[in-house]
Order: C-alpha cells, then sequence, then structure tokens
C-alpha cells in the first residue's frame, strides 16, 4: 500500500479512536540545506496523529522540489506559498498556516530546528490526563553553529508570563504546544520580524486565564545559525525588540503590580544598552530622543555614556551598571 493512502487510513483510525489531531505549521525561506532534518525530526515522533503544514516566504532555492519530495511520500505534509496579498515575512506564514490548520492543537515550528521523538507523545499524555491544561511547555536546548549549547528546562511556575519575565522560565514558539480553541482570536503581528515569538505569547498569557503545565525535559533543538533571524543584529530586527518591550512595559502600568513595571522596564532599558553594544547608534539616538518611558535627566546620562562609547569605545559596563540602577 502506498504510504500516502496508509497515513490516510491511520488518521481514519485514529479518528475513531477520539486522538488529537496536532498541526505543526512552519514558515519557511531558503531553508533547503536545514529543513530536510527538521521534516525528518517531525516524521520520527512517536506520536503519528499529525498534519504538517510548510508556509514558504518565497524561496529562491530548491525548497519547493524538496517539499513535494516529502509531501508526495507522506500525505500528512503540506506544502503551500504565502498568498501574494500577504506582507513578506515568517508571521504572515504562521498566520495563514493556521488557517489551514485542522488540528485540535497547534504546535508553531521553525525550518531550522529539530523535535526529539518524544515531543508529541508526552505533551499528549498530559493533555490527555487533564483536561484543564491550555498549553504545555518544554525545556529546550540552544545549538549554535560551533556546535556549542546551552540548555533551558522548563519549570513548573504559578504564573507562565510573569515566570518569563522574572527570567525563571524561557518560552518560545517552538517549546509550547497549544489548545487551538485557546488562541483562536489572536495573530502573529505580521509586521514583526524579531521577538515575535514573545510578542504573540505576551498576548495570550497576559491576562493570566490559561492553564500551563510544565514538561521540564529538554523535547526541541533550536538551532541558530548564521543567517537566521535569531542571530540578526541589525537595526530592522533590534527596532522590533524595542517595540516589544515598549508594548508589554504599557499594558503592565495598566495591569499590572509595581514590582512586574519596574522589571519590564529594567528590560526595556536592557535593549537600549543592546542597542550600543551592536551600535545601532541611529535607532538608539531616536528612542532616546522620543521614548516617553525614559526621564529626561536619565536620557541625558545615557546620552553621555553614548558618546563617551561611540568616541573612545569605553564606559559599556559603566553604562550597564547605570541602566540597572535606574531601573531598581
Amino acid at each position: 500500500m502506498p504510504l500516502n493512502l496508509y497515513f490516510r487510513g491511520f488518521n481514519c483510525y485514529a479518528f475513531i479512536l477520539n486522538c488529537s489531531l496536532v498541526s505543526i505549521i512552519i514558515p519557511t525561506y531558503n531553508r533547503a540545506h536545514l529543513i530536510g532534518e527538521t521534516l525528518d525530526s517531525v516524521l520520527a515522533q512517536t506520536y503519528q496523529h499529525w498534519e504538517c503544514i510548510v508556509v514558504d516566504d518565497g524561496s529562491t532555492d530548491n525548497t519547493s522540489e524538496l517539499l513535494k519530495d516529502y509531501c508526495a511520500k507522506d500525505a500528512r505534509f503540506q506544502y503551500h506559498q504565502r498568498p501574494f496579498d500577504r506582507p513578506k515575512g515568517g508571521n504572515s506564514c504562521r498566520n495563514y498556516g493556521f488557517e489551514l490548520s485542522k488540528g485540535d492543537l497547534i504546535q508553531w515550528f521553525d525550518s531550522d530546528d529539530l523535535m526529539y521523538p518524544k515531543l508529541l507523545d508526552l505533551k499528549l499524555d498530559k493533555f490527555n490526563a487533564d483536561s484543564k491544561i491550555d498549553f504545555i511547555v518544554c525545556g529546550f536546548k540552544l545549538v549554535f553553529a560551533n556546535r556549542d549549547f546551552v540548555t533551558y528546562l522548563a519549570a513548573e511556575v504559578p504564573n507562565y508570563l510573569f515566570g518569563y519575565i522574572d527570567d525563571k522560565l524561557r518560552l518560545n514558539g517552538q517549546n509550547i504546544l497549544w489548545k487551538k480553541d485557546k488562541i483562536m482570536t489572536l495573530k502573529w503581528d505580521e509586521g514583526l520580524h524579531k521577538y515575535q515569538d514573545l510578542d504573540f505569547i505576551f498576548k495570550v498569557l497576559r491576562d493570566n486565564i490559561l492553564n500551563g503545565f510544565s514538561i521540564p525535559d529538554v523535547l526541541v533543538d533550536i538551532r541558530v545559525n548564521g543567517d537566521s533571524i535569531s542571530s540578526n543584529q541589525s537595526s530592522f530586527y533590534n527596532k522590533d525588540r524595542l517595540v516589544v518591550r515598549k508594548r508589554m512595559y504599557n499594558y503592565a502600568v495598566e495591569h499590572y503590580s509595581s514590582e512586574k513595571v519596574l522589571r519590564l522596564y529594567h528590560l526595556y532599558l536592557f535593549e537600549i544598552r543592546n542597542l550600543i553594544s551592536t551600535k545601532n547608534f541611529s535607532i538608539c539616538f531616536t528612542e532616546l530622543i522620543s521614548s516617553k518611558l525614559i526621564p529626561f535627566k536619565v536620557k541625558i546620562t545615557i546620552l553621555q555614556y553614548l558618546f563617551i562609547y561611540i568616541l573612545f569605545k569605553k564606559g559599556l559596563f559603566s553604562l550597564t551598571q547605570y541602566l540597572i540602577k535606574v531601573s531598581t
């Protein structure tokens, strides 16, 4: 029996058994050299009732040929082009993939990352054991091009957004499995190209009405390649970081305690420091001049440190210490 017919039959059998369909949504752009490993890690899942929707952002390499092969071998794979009337970018692809999805559960993923074989199985076990769970977080490994890595386990916390804000938990698109009906009204911001994960997660969790669960184990490898958005420090992407931090701060002022507002102000000021350390001076100057969050005296002091750093390449540590001081 051809594989595609086999899996169609399997999906029908799973439906009868009331197994939840997982929709794995992957945006991609010129990742033909990497996405095959990602799709192989999807195929290796011990939980078999999934659909994998790959949305291409206009690749110019041989991505389409590669994906056609995967779709021919396994009908659970789908390959779509981003509609021409949608803005270019990964978030447009994510939103379009979500519109096409038929699953009860949503797993966002990136086209250069890897799932461990038990990723879906372990999370489905928890969903099936407790119907009150709305999303499940797992640990992940951040893997760099030189093969160095950093491991982040998933802690159990009473409030997942505050756990992230307080640096007790790392959240991203790849390490969370969502119940679809809990995120139906939300979209990824198609104007963002960096920190889009945090922006989306913040919108979902900011009201603290969803119940999360943590599986501490590492079940995902997030690969930081030289051409990835995660490793890009251009002005374009750093501007997005400021946008997201300000959104979080402004929401916190109206809804959270002064302690959390102060913490988010600190994270916003850290992005100012990041702009300086990555030599994005024009955005830094623009932000300092236009920002309504930073008091005038603080702006002047930061500008002084900034000029010293530009002229003499010194003072970054002192600036960092000052930013910590004024945000606590």
